[in-house]
């Protein structure tokens, strides 16, 4: 197994507090040749060069980015390029004009190289770098979009003269396709104010997964339907296999009741274990469920059985609460934010409402549990009136 230093030497400047790297020999041999695991983003650029030399100049200007320019003398060239040209002539046009022109095609880079005389003299080149730009039409809008969002647009990570930098380093983690699409979910699921750049990328890697996980189960039950036309006592019937999918896509308030009903159960039997089993929940969600196993699946039996003798339904328009297994959820609370947190409001004061909702990725479960506190608020008023 071999230990690779990346990084030879590493500068901190006081001044302008800015770092500059030197790339160690091994790693730039490792680079060269391609081997090994590294950005992906890094690789789409330093794979499409045509010669060594061009990695070598392209890793050059990646680590002088940010001071804009860089130089190197011609004693420095021959020696990091292993070179030794007759004339300055041939060294700038066999090797300093092809590896521009290389990198300037195939990177992420623009690279431009000046002459640096003494006298009549060139004693060494100063390269002027900068990145490409990298907003394209769909990424404009998507990113248009979601500087509507006031904690995306107070981050300013989206500015005029951040943008860029952003993108490069997002396009380090996502293809443009899922930071396209990513950008767009994120919209709706950023609730809080953030100053680093890891929130926004562990932001749209939350979103996909969560949108990947909606379409994957949206197309089981499509092929569930296509292969099952007529539901059957055979279907229906629990297994070890599909017992906590099947508990897991029931509607919201069912599989609460459930849980709930299932908890109180196990905790007649084993008394004292109160407070482990809610650690429990918090740590391990699959030993959780799994302890609950036996009473949640008795209880889904007494349901299903329950179900069977349904009462005829009445014609007239569908309630929401019966239609809570069909809505989309992010679109529902959405349309119904200034509602929910109204009611949230009013139920438990505003300071309890923030800390509820400061939580992003249990954002969405909060507010729909509570807009369905709202609904069924609703009809019991209506009822009332009648």
């Amino acid at each position: 197994m071999d230990s690779i230093s990346i990084f030879d030497k590493v500068t901190y400047n006081a001044k302008d507090q800015s770092i500059s790297v030197s790339w160690g020999k091994s790693a730039i041999e490792m680079f060269k040749n391609l081997k090994g695991n590294f950005s992906k983003y890094f690789l789409t650029n330093v794979i499409k060069l045509q010669s060594e030399n061009s990695v070598e100049l392209y890793l050059k200007a990646e680590s002088n980015l940010f001071k804009d320019n860089f130089f190197i003398s011609v004693p420095d060239i021959k020696k990091i390029f292993s070179v030794n040209y007759k004339s300055i002539g041939d060294m700038k046009k066999r090797l300093i004009n092809c590896c521009t022109d290389d990198i300037n095609i195939n990177t992420d880079i623009l690279l431009n190289a000046i002459d640096v005389k003494e006298g009549r003299k060139i004693v060494g080149f100063t390269f002027k770098v900068s990145r490409k730009n990298l907003l394209n039409d769909t990424l404009k809008k998507k990113i248009e979009k979601i500087k509507k969002n006031i904690h995306v647009s107070k981050s300013g990570f989206f500015s005029d003269k951040k943008v860029e930098k952003t993108l490069h380093t997002l396009f380090r983690t996502f293809s443009e396709k899922e930071l396209e699409k990513g950008l767009e979910l994120c919209y709706k699921t950023i609730r809080e104010d953030f100053k680093t750049l890891s929130y926004l990328e562990k932001a749209i890697k939350f979103a996909l997964e969560n949108e990947s996980a909606k379409e994957e189960k949206t197309k089981k039950k499509k092929e569930t339907v296509s292969k099952e036309p007529e539901k059957t006592k055979a279907a229906n019937k629990t297994t070890e296999d599909d017992w906590f999918s099947k508990f897991n896509n029931l509607n919201f308030v069912k599989k609460d009741e459930i849980e709930k009903k299932a908890l109180e159960e196990f905790l007649k039997i084993n008394k004292g274990q109160s407070n482990f089993i809610s650690t429990m929940k918090q740590k391990s969600p699959t030993m959780y469920y799994n302890t609950l196993k036996d009473y949640i699946l008795n209880l889904m039996t007494e349901d299903t059985s329950k179900e069977e003798v349904k009462a005829p339904k009445k014609r007239g328009r569908k309630r929401k609460l019966d239609m809570i297994d069909e809505i989309d959820k992010t679109e529902e609370i959405a349309k119904n934010e200034k509602a929910i947190k109204a009611f949230i409001k009013k139920k438990y004061g505003k300071e309890k409402m923030i800390e509820m909702l400061k939580n992003a990725n249990k954002y969405e479960e909060i507010m729909f549990k509570e807009y369905i506190n709202l609904l069924k608020e609703k009809e019991e008023k209506k009822n009332l009136k009648k």
